[in-house]
Protein backbone atom coordinates (compact mmCIF):
# COMPACT_ATOMS: atom_id res chain seq x y z
CA UNK A 1 0.00 0.00 0.00
CA UNK A 2 1.32 3.66 -1.12
CA UNK A 3 2.70 5.18 2.09
CA UNK A 4 0.52 8.44 1.37
CA UNK A 5 -2.62 6.02 1.73
CA UNK A 6 -1.75 4.58 4.56
CA UNK A 7 -1.18 7.45 6.63
CA UNK A 8 -4.45 8.94 5.25
CA UNK A 9 -6.28 6.09 6.39
CA UNK A 10 -4.08 6.29 9.91
CA UNK A 11 -5.08 9.58 10.43
CA UNK A 12 -9.04 9.12 9.63
CA UNK A 13 -9.35 6.13 12.16
CA UNK A 14 -7.49 7.94 14.73
CA UNK A 15 -9.93 10.78 14.28
CA UNK A 16 -12.73 8.44 14.11
CA UNK A 17 -11.51 6.81 17.41
CA UNK A 18 -11.14 11.03 19.13
CA UNK A 19 -14.59 11.86 17.30
CA UNK A 20 -17.10 9.25 17.54
CA UNK A 21 -19.13 8.25 20.98
CA UNK A 22 -17.71 5.04 22.01
CA UNK A 23 -21.13 4.30 22.55
CA UNK A 24 -23.19 4.83 19.90
CA UNK A 25 -27.13 5.07 20.19
CA UNK A 26 -28.87 1.79 20.03
CA UNK A 27 -30.70 3.20 16.88
CA UNK A 28 -33.00 0.18 17.20
CA UNK A 29 -34.30 2.04 19.79
CA UNK A 30 -35.23 5.21 18.48
CA UNK A 31 -37.49 5.57 15.49
CA UNK A 32 -35.30 7.22 12.94
CA UNK A 33 -34.68 5.41 10.10
CA UNK A 34 -31.48 5.61 8.14
CA UNK A 35 -32.14 7.76 5.43
CA UNK A 36 -33.70 10.44 7.95
CA UNK A 37 -30.32 9.65 9.94
CA UNK A 38 -27.67 10.22 6.94
CA UNK A 39 -30.17 13.50 6.12
CA UNK A 40 -29.25 14.62 9.87
CA UNK A 41 -25.65 14.39 9.78
CA UNK A 42 -25.31 15.82 6.49
CA UNK A 43 -27.10 18.89 7.55
CA UNK A 44 -25.46 19.04 10.62
CA UNK A 45 -22.07 18.51 8.50
CA UNK A 46 -23.17 21.59 5.94
CA UNK A 47 -23.15 23.73 8.98
CA UNK A 48 -19.96 23.39 10.20
CA UNK A 49 -18.59 23.43 6.86
CA UNK A 50 -20.25 26.78 6.23
CA UNK A 51 -19.00 28.29 9.51
CA UNK A 52 -15.90 27.93 8.75
CA UNK A 53 -16.54 29.55 5.73
CA UNK A 54 -16.31 26.02 3.38
CA UNK A 55 -12.31 25.85 3.30
CA UNK A 56 -11.47 22.89 1.53
CA UNK A 57 -9.74 19.69 2.45
CA UNK A 58 -12.04 19.16 5.50
CA UNK A 59 -14.83 17.08 4.49
CA UNK A 60 -14.29 14.22 6.53
CA UNK A 61 -13.43 16.00 9.85
CA UNK A 62 -16.87 17.96 8.89
CA UNK A 63 -18.49 14.55 8.70
CA UNK A 64 -17.16 12.87 11.84
CA UNK A 65 -18.02 15.82 13.83
CA UNK A 66 -21.16 16.56 12.63
CA UNK A 67 -22.13 12.37 13.13
CA UNK A 68 -20.36 12.99 16.40
CA UNK A 69 -23.24 16.08 17.24
CA UNK A 70 -26.11 13.58 15.85
CA UNK A 71 -25.39 10.84 17.98
CA UNK A 72 -24.83 13.14 21.09
CA UNK A 73 -28.16 14.53 20.64
CA UNK A 74 -29.86 11.01 19.76
CA UNK A 75 -28.40 9.79 23.00
CA UNK A 76 -29.58 12.26 25.04
CA UNK A 77 -33.19 11.89 23.90
CA UNK A 78 -33.41 15.07 21.79
CA UNK A 79 -33.53 13.67 18.36
CA UNK A 80 -35.90 10.49 17.95
CA UNK A 81 -36.86 8.08 20.79
CA UNK A 82 -39.62 5.45 20.96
Amino acid sequence: MDSGIRDILQGASTLAEETIPRHRPDMAATDIPHWRLVNYIEMAAYYIAERRGFAPGNVMDDWMQAEAEIYRLISEGHIGGK
